[in-house]
């Protein structure tokens, strides 16, 4: 029976057992660090002892048994460890069989081997390693019940360990571990194998690999495809004739990863050496040239594309031509992107024709390569450019032109004169007019040649802009000769005013469009890098009347103000009932709905011979909202059009005289900005 007065007794022994349980881990801690000081001293100090002897060995070749006698002195764990350091870290492709017959002659290979296949099988696989027989002991893989404590991790772990060490080796001796090690059941030992196979670059080991790899295709290997695909591609060019039987294998995807895996090797060696038909073997040209080429797989045929590419003669040139009409569209994309190389300029017109292709993946690679072909592929690109009326085709060309860095090539060859200056003046003009403008407009501010910046201005004056108006200032401004008298033309024409060194503005002046304002969409609501805001324009005339144009046509402004006189408003007339002009630029109707005469509402007579208006001709706001012309007899200009500057925006110091302000009737209706107050007649 458990008491209150054995609770103390308990608490003593729980402190007991907590303060034991710390004093243990204690205990090991500090033998854990005395231990592993140990053994770094040890270490360190055969590291120091074998480094002349290994030395010697590598770089003065002393024999492997003198060398071997000398590190066998080596017993305890930690010398051992800095012996194989020390050796790991000299292997290089050309002293890999001597290390490895070292490591023969010093036990690591035995030590490795039965670690990983147990004694009785690591003492065949020794043999058959140093006799040079390539085939592994087992060639079914492990399976059954038997297999899953195998297949622990913690079992596991020591064998991928094991393995790893023996792939080190060199590729002769190493293969033959390797090989055994494909049948181990665990996964981590497996892809083990198969990253130092690919490493080793064995060639006998390729067919092993591609088993792997149509195992992992079906489904069949849980190693991943990924690592059989990375071991495959680390071959090298003079190892793709072991690649030819598996070609022609039954098993389509496993072809299409074999091809594809040639075609990764193949893009590898180009990057240092220029590759001909010679660099291969004639069967591997054949079978790629005469079975990939038509086989039933689009992918395999697609892939080839970019080995066929590599050879650089005849045969290859029918083989893509022929490709380039296949009727799958993958197919057709990945010819013509192989065909982006300059050996292939026979091939330019196949190409041009794929740029209709009805798929516009084979329409983008066309343009990429007629690109990457010269300047032959890219004057044949825009001689089709010039002449298409495809619209998608069109813009594709642009883009690239763009993406490729085209544009300021085209430009230089403005200047150049000739068909070359022709057809380039034809490519920019149908860049224009698909709206693609602002490397355009960027060239118009860099180009150094005249000519080409004369045609630039002229050709993007069809669809002004913000940023194409401002450019033309800058010029006016910094430029000289034909090409500042162009840009002030051009702006004149718009309505902008223009920069000058001496005043800062130079107002536009003269008949015609300079004084219409400004037409729609160009600069009339545009804030400009002079400080000169949308707003009226002072005319030019010093008269209160402002003439209109000779054509007679007004070009109508966004806010529907009425354009003021030359003193910037309406003079005041001498009746009471005159205003100013409103901020909105609206004129309020008087109660009746209709605006009583005044002295400025007088229309002069006209050569047409009209009696102009009487003081009783007061001619009352229409249904459609319009309102009588001014005394000046320009038409106030309609709602829809841009707004004049008002004075208040301009640089001088000009401002309008105030004027008394008309009352308004409580029944007087509201005008919104909507209103037709300031139609025509």
């Amino acid at each position: 029976m458990f008491f209150l007065e054995d609770l103390s007794s308990l608490a003593i022994w729980l402190i007991a057992l907590v303060m034991s349980l710390n004093l243990l881990f204690l205990f090991f801690v500090l033998y854990r660090r005395l231990a592993r000081q140990r053994y770094f001293a040890e270490k360190d100090a055969a590291r120091s002892r074998y480094r002349p002897s290994i030395d010697d060995f590598i770089f003065q070749e002393t024999p492997v048994e003198t060398t071997a006698e000398v590190l066998n002195t080596a017993k305890s764990l930690p010398e051992r460890d800095a012996v194989y350091e020390l050796l790991v870290k000299n292997l290089s492709e050309e002293t890999a069989p001597r290390i490895s017959k070292l490591m023969f002659a010093l036990g690591f290979v035995e030590q490795w081997a039965r670690q990983a296949f147990g004694k009785k099988r690591a003492k065949e696989l020794m043999k058959r390693s140093l006799a040079g027989v390539h085939e592994p002991l087992t060639k079914v893989p492990q399976t059954g019940f038997t297999t899953l404590i195998p297949r622990l991790r913690v079992l596991a772990i020591p064998r991928a360990i094991a393995v790893d060490s023996l792939g080190k080796l060199a590729p002769k001796y190493a293969h033959v571990f390797l090989a055994e090690a494909l049948t181990d059941p665990a996964t981590w030992v497996r892809r083990l194998a198969v990253e130092n196979m690919g490493r080793n670059r064995f060639p006998e080991a390729i067919p092993m690999l591609v088993h792997e790899l149509r195992k992992a295709v079906e489904e069949q290997n849980d190693v991943s495809l990924r690592s059989m695909k990375a071991a495959l591609v680390c071959y090298r060019l003079e190892d793709l004739e072991f690649f030819i039987p598996f070609l022609t294998q039954a098993n389509r995807r496993a072809r299409f990863f074999v091809i594809d895996t040639l075609r990764e090797i193949c893009n590898k060696a180009s990057r240092t050496n220029l590759l001909t038909k010679n660099d291969f073997s004639p069967t591997l040209c054949k079978v790629v040239l005469e079975s990939c080429v038509k086989d039933e797989f689009e992918d395999v045929r697609a892939r080839c594309t970019y080995v066929i590419r590599h050879f650089r003669d005849e045969a290859a040139t029918a083989a893509l031509r022929q490709l380039m009409s296949d009727p799958n569209e993958f197919v057709r994309m990945h010819t013509v992107r192989a065909c982006a190389n300059r050996y292939y300029v026979d091939l330019i017109p196949d190409v041009v024709a794929r740029m209709t292709d009805v798929r516009w993946r084979v329409r983008e690679a066309a343009v990429v390569t007629l690109a990457a072909l010269g300047p032959r592929g890219r004057e044949e690109m825009y001689r089709y450019f010039a002449d298409c009326s495809d619209r998608f085709a069109c813009e594709q060309i642009t883009e690239e032109l763009q993406r490729k860095g085209l544009i300021p090539d085209l430009v230089a060859n403005v200047a150049q004169g000739g068909g070359v200056s022709l057809l380039a003046q034809a490519v920019i003009r149908k860049v224009v007019s698909l709206g693609k403008t602002s490397l355009l407009l960027g060239q118009m501010m860099r180009v150094e040649s005249p000519e080409a910046r004369l045609f630039l201005m002229d050709t993007l004056f069809g669809s002004p802009t913000e940023e194409y108006i401002t450019i033309l200032q800058e010029i006016s401004f910094n430029s000289s000769g034909n090409v500042q008298s162009k840009s002030r033309q051009l702006l004149r024409r718009l309505g902008v005013p223009t920069l000058d060194s001496s005043s800062g503005i130079e107002f536009p002046s003269g008949s015609g469009a300079s004084l219409l304002g400004p037409t729609p969409g160009s600069a009339s609501s545009i804030g400009l890098r002079s400080g000169y805001t949308s707003g009226p324009r002072l005319p030019s005339s010093g008269s209160g009347v402002r003439t209109p144009s000779s054509s007679g046509v007004r070009t109508p402004s966004t806010s529907g103000a009425r354009p003021p006189s030359s003193s910037g408003t309406r003079p005041p007339s001498s009746s009471s009932g005159a205003r100013p002009p409103s901020s909105s630029g609206m004129r309020p109707p008087s109660s009746s709905g209709a605006r009583p005469p005044s002295s400025s509402d007088v229309r002069p007579p006209s050569s047409s011979g009209q009696r102009p208006p009487s003081s009783s001709d007061v001619r009352p706001p229409s249904s459609s909202g319009q309102r009588p012309p001014s005394s000046s007899g320009q038409q106030p200009p309609s709602a829809s059009g841009a707004d004049l500057p008002s004075v208040s925006d301009m640089p001088t110091e000009i401002r309008p005289p105030s004027a008394p302000e008309k009352p308004k009737s409580e029944d007087e209706p509201k005008k919104g900005p909507g209103s037709n107050e300031g139609g025509q007649d």
